[in-house]
C-alpha cells in the first residue's frame, strides 16, 4: 500500500507541475499576443501616416511642376525679358549645316 500512496502523490506532483507549465506557457503566450499587436498597430499607424504624407508631397509636386511650367514657358521669358528692358534683337541667325560624310549620290 505504501508504494501506491507513493505513486499517487508523484503522480499528483507531476500533474501539479505540468499544470503550472502549461499555465505559465498561456499567460506567456498571452501577453506575447498583446506585445505582437500593440506593435503591429502602431506600425499600422504609421504606415498610414507616412502614405498620407506620400500623398501630400505628390500633390505638391504636381502643383510645383504646373508651376514650373508656366514659369518656364516662353512666353512668359520673353515678357518677363521685355520688362526688365530687354529688346528682341532683329538679326537673323543662320545656322551651320555639316557638311555630309561618305555621300554618295
Amino acid at each position: 500500500m505504501t508504494r501506491s500512496k507513493k505513486a499517487k502523490n508523484q503522480r499528483k506532483g507531476s500533474s501539479k507541475i505540468l499544470t503550472l507549465v502549461g499555465t505559465s506557457s498561456v499567460i506567456v503566450l498571452f501577453i506575447l499576443q498583446l506585445f505582437l499587436a500593440n506593435s503591429l498597430s502602431s506600425k499600422g499607424r504609421e504606415i498610414k501616416r507616412l502614405e498620407s504624407e506620400k500623398e501630400n508631397l505628390l500633390s505638391e509636386q504636381n502643383a510645383l511642376n504646373g508651376t514650373l511650367a508656366a514659369l518656364g514657358s516662353l512666353d512668359r521669358v520673353r515678357a518677363d525679358a521685355l520688362k526688365i528692358g530687354m529688346v528682341e534683337s532683329g538679326e537673323r541667325f543662320d545656322y551651320l549645316v555639316p557638311p555630309k560624310v561618305a555621300y554618295h549620290p
